[in-house]
């Protein structure tokens, strides 16, 4: 195969591959989207617990200060009684005792009473204000909640959409690669990348051979001067700028296209038509693909697609 038309077809390759990174990154933001919008409209306000009104108030100092009282009391009878008669003492007794007794029960169903009403002015405030927060907090939720289920269901089927757009993309790049004009060792995304730079620098003019793309591959990669895996560039763009350059401006292309289409399928506003044609998606493969889309378009007419078949 001629370098021309070599180029031209691992460009077709990284323009689909593109594609499916782009429509996956897009499917993967919107899950996350709508995992978020349905956190929210699952938290729910609640009514904070306030303590039930008309309880019945019970306060232990009001019986340290009865007893106080029937100690005192005591001290005194035993004062007074020494001084009488014994059935006197005994009628006095009962009658000081009686009297004590009705005195304290008379000064707690008033202690209870005049606590409770205080304590229900503090309940029908507390409570005011509590129902005000939550009907406050409670509208908010609504309105928000609204929001949101509308959106969600508009994002539903974009997902879907992006979804189907990267199967379908994923599915075109396997086709693609089984004309085997790759060695199926190097059908991946930064192989290609670096066989386009080899290419395009004139440090290779095949991919076989000596002085092939395969050979110089190998070697810089036993030499640690390329990374082969794609995480690791992804988390290594300094270290790999000048030698993986290909690879940097198209994780760059698709950071971008992905930035791009996510923002159109997120405005809930969007023409759904916008969406379905995913025109920004091709656009982007197209500009990626190759300085000259034409003769790439050519290309792929040969074998019966063009770039617009393989990322929509």
């Amino acid at each position: 195969m001629e370098k021309k038309e070599l180029l031209d077809h691992l460009y077709i390759a990284r323009a689909i591959w593109t594609c499916y990174e782009s429509n996956k990154n897009v499917a993967e933001r919107i899950d996350n989207q709508i995992e978020k919008d349905r956190q929210i409209i699952a938290n729910k306000p609640i009514k904070s617990k306030v303590e039930e009104a008309n309880r019945i108030y019970l306060d232990w100092h009001i019986f340290l200060y009865i007893g106080i009282v029937w100690i005192v009391v005591g001290v005194i009878m035993v004062g007074v009684l020494m001084n009488k008669k014994p059935q006197e003492q005994v009628e006095l007794a009962l009658g000081i005792v009686t009297g004590i007794a009705a005195l304290a029960a008379i000064a707690y169903v008033l202690y209870v009473v005049i606590k409770n009403r205080i304590y229900n002015k503090e309940y029908a405030k507390r409570k005011g204000e509590r129902d005000s927060i939550y009907d406050k907090e409670k509208n908010e939720y609504d309105i928000i909640a609204k929001d949101l289920s509308e959106n969600i269901d508009i994002l539903v089927p974009r997902r879907i959409h992006f979804a189907k757009n990267r199967n379908k993309a994923e599915t075109a790049f396997n086709k693609f690669m089984e004309l085997n004009f790759v060695y199926s060792t190097y059908q991946d995304i930064v192989p290609i990348c670096q066989f386009i730079q080899y290419l395009e620098s004139g440090r290779c003019e095949t991919l076989e051979g000596p002085n092939g793309c395969y050979n110089l591959y190998e070697s810089e990669l036993r030499q640690n001067i390329i990374i082969n895996k794609l995480s690791n560039i992804e988390n290594a763009l300094e270290d790999i700028k000048r030698n993986q350059m290909v690879m940097i401006k198209t994780l760059k292309a698709i950071d971008v296209t992905t930035n791009s289409i996510f923002k159109v399928a997120n405005d809930v506003y969007s023409e759904v038509k916008d969406i379905n044609d995913n025109t920004r998606a091709i656009a982007a493969c197209s500009a990626i693909s190759a300085a000259n889309s034409t003769e790439i378009a050519n290309t792929l007419g040969k074998l019966r697609g063009d770039l617009s078949y393989y990322c929509k």
